[in-house]
């Protein structure tokens, strides 16, 4: 570390009391003409601090405090002072935010690094051992506020000396303080300032004091309210009715039955657990993944019986199923408890159990009957709905109370109830829909009827611009909402109609179901759904994800331009050509785009597929689609695509099982309608 005028302090990392060691080190230091002033040795191999000035120079050095790795020096040239400090220290972790600086590029990128430190010396750490750091949430500021925390008062001491707090100055009555010391008569200074600072005690345990007291009340009942907002989300006594969503569902097979009773194996056990993430956040218990992993040898064989003897019996230990549940921002600023968004933090145990469970059902493959779901629900897994809850409040436990209703962001076994549920929405929606009380919408003429799209927890509904469909969608929700106790987020949800629709049936619309009009559906996981996730990208967007793609493997920054030491037609070159492997954006995207185009060539029996059939080929075959002035932007990139691959696409025979004249096996029309033969043959 330059000083200046060739004064140094140099850190040293050595092994303690190796003299040999340091006067090899001296002696080197001196060959180049400098001295040593003062050391502090390291302690094994971490630390060490040399303060070395050059011999013959004109600034002189004086040693005026040292301790364990630090040294403090006052520097003396010609009529010049100045105070010098070495420290090696090694950073604590803060608690909180893992970055202090936050700044947000142009292009919509975040930047953050930890840039300021709380730094404090020999005698507060001894005075406040438990003392730490704490990273507060930013504002408006790019910085994130420091917060200092004693972990305690240090030691008290009776002949304290009396300090005047700044803050007094603040308070519109400290001024009285003042003019009552000085209004009693001639006084001297010391006498005067005597009698405020016994003033300014009193003043400071009477008046001041309360705001403390006030803040102290007010961050309480700050806390209450956050735990009984979340005690009435999930603990409404909300009646349930069930006969309101009666539809036929699937039943299990008889194999489904019998892997869902099946027993749990010590295999099943442990595969589950050396498959979570090991520094997971912890529940109630405090204890990661990582901890039965290492030491499964030692506790494995108990956790197994307890998770078999839970399906078998249930839980009988209530404190397994705790949960704490932590609070996350949704914005950047939260203003209301309604911007927070509630995780659970289970124990692991518990986490375990539950994945066992799911291990053994395929929820792509099976469907679950209603009544069949109560018996697990109930017995062994019930205690998800039933277990304690206590809200995390900076760091600190509040009142635990018990759910009754709600599917916790967090819990394993929330987001495959929470697709039962939509599924007995579809299954109601299907229901009207064959019934003719739902009226669905079609993209072209003879094309599949839609009704509804579901997206995890987000759901579209397609309906004709009507009143009396206005009032089937509103029936229908309500319907659902007093089944399930599930609610419909009105400030998030809204209605977009096509461009003949009349203002006069938007507002009735609007009126009816109690949700906004707007004239697009807005982004999905960053993506504009009237576009949609398929499409071809610009060259520009991909030359930009190349680029940054370069930047980041050689300079570690996106933004960065640094010297590319091998070229990209090297690196994007597959790992056994002596690449990296690392995909153009521009072949990745039309590999992409070629996957959809190759399911539009098969039998395919999902929506997307028959939409795009429907609307696009009818009876045709792809190879022979054309681009027309109304193919929207998602057909034309497939089509795009498709016509970058048809090269590598080969006739072969079939298995003679096709009609010549009846069947489209040349993909382009049947035979039968260009030629007339008078007669009916099958060939």
């Amino acid at each position: 570390m330059l000083m200046e005028n060739e004064t140094y302090g140099l850190m040293k990392e050595g092994e303690k009391g190796d003299t040999k060691l340091v006067v090899q080190e001296g002696d080197f230091w001196k060959k180049l003409g400098y001295k040593d002033s003062d050391i502090v040795e390291a302690v094994r191999h971490a630390g060490g601090i040399w303060v070395l000035s050059e011999i013959g120079s004109n600034i002189s050095c004086l040693v005026m405090n040292r301790c364990s790795q630090v040294i403090s020096s006052k520097l003396h040239c010609d009529n010049k002072e100045w105070i010098c400090t070495a420290v090696y220290v090694s950073p604590s972790s803060a608690v909180g935010s893992r970055y202090t600086w936050f700044r947000r590029e142009h292009n919509g990128r975040s930047i953050s690094n930890r840039l300021d430190r709380g730094l404090a010396n020999c005698s507060w750490r001894t005075a406040f051992p438990e003392g730490y750091v704490e990273n507060l949430t930013k504002l408006h500021f790019d910085h994130c506020p420091l917060l200092v925390r004693c972990g305690g008062y240090g030691e008290s001491s009776r002949n304290r000396p009396f300090r005047f707090q700044a803050t007094w100055t603040t308070h519109e009555e400290f001024i009285n303080v003042v003019q009552e010391a000085w209004a009693q008569g001639e006084l001297g200074v010391i006498d005067g300032l005597s009698r405020v600072r016994d003033g300014a005690i009193t003043f400071n345990k009477e008046i001041f004091g309360i705001f403390s007291e006030e803040k102290g009340m007010l961050r309480l009942e700050f806390q209450n309210e956050a735990n009984r907002y979340f005690q009435n989300i999930f603990c409404s006594n909300a009646s349930v009715f069930l006969d309101k969503c009666v539809v036929e569902t699937p039943v299990l097979s008889n194999s489904g039955v019998e892997s869902l009773i099946a027993l749990v194996t010590m295999e099943e056990v442990t595969k589950v657990i050396m498959g979570m993430p090991s520094f997971k956040s912890p529940g109630p218990d405090g204890f990661q993944p990582i901890f039965f992993k290492k030491y499964w040898p030692v506790v494995g064989n108990i956790i197994w019986k307890l998770v078999s003897e839970a399906f078998q019996f249930g839980i009988s230990d209530v404190r397994l199923v705790q949960t704490l549940i932590v609070l996350i921002p949704k914005i950047a600023n939260p203003t209301s408890l309604k911007e927070l968004r509630p995780i659970s933090l289970c124990n692991v145990v518990y986490k375990k159990k539950l994945m066992i469970w799911l291990i053994a059902i395929s929820f792509t493959k099976l469907l679950y009957n209603s009544d069949f779901l109560l018996l697990p629900l109930s017995s062994s897994c019930g205690v998800s709905l039933y277990g304690e809850v206590s809200l995390l409040w900076n760091g600190s436990k509040l009142d635990s109370f018990k759910p009754s209703r709600g599917l916790r962001q967090g819990d394993p076994l929330s987001p495959y109830l929470f697709v039962l549920c939509m599924e007995k929405l579809a299954l109601l929606l299907t229901k009207k829909v064959d019934l003719g009380m739902w009226q669905p919408i079609k993209l072209s003429r003879g094309g599949p009827p839609l009704s509804h799209i579901l997206f995890a927890d987000d759901v579209l509904l397609f309906c004709k611009a009507t009143k009396s469909q206005g009032m089937m969608v509103s029936s229908t929700l309500k319907e659902f909402c007093q089944a399930s106790r599930l609610k419909v987020n009105k400030a998030k949800s809204k209605f977009v109609c096509s461009r003949k629709v009349s203002n006069q049936k938007k507002n009735a619309f609007m009126g009816i179901c109690s949700m906004r009009v707007d004239s697009n559906l807005g982004n999905y996981l960053g993506i504009l759904l009237v576009i949609g996730k398929v499409m071809w990208l610009p060259h520009s967007v991909c030359s930009d994800i190349d680029r940054m793609t370069m930047n980041f493997l050689w300079g570690g920054d996106v933004n960065k331009r640094n010297l590319n030491l091998v070229g990209w037609d090297v690196i994007s070159t597959h790992k056994s050509d002596g690449g990296l492997g690392i995909r153009d954006a521009r072949f990745a995207n039309i590999s992409l785009l070629g996957k959809l185009s190759w399911n539009l060539l098969g039998n395919n029996d999902k929506l997307w597929y028959r939409v795009l059939s429907d609307k696009y080929l009818g009876e045709e075959s792809l190879m022979f689609a054309q681009v027309k002035s109304s193919t929207s932007f998602v057909w034309r990139s497939l089509l795009k695509a498709f016509n970058l691959l048809r090269e590598g696409f080969n006739m072969h025979l079939g298995e003679g099982n096709k009609s010549l004249w009846y069947d489209n096996w040349m993909g382009g029309a049947k035979l039968c309608n260009f030629i007339h033969l008078g007669f009916d043959t099958q060939l």
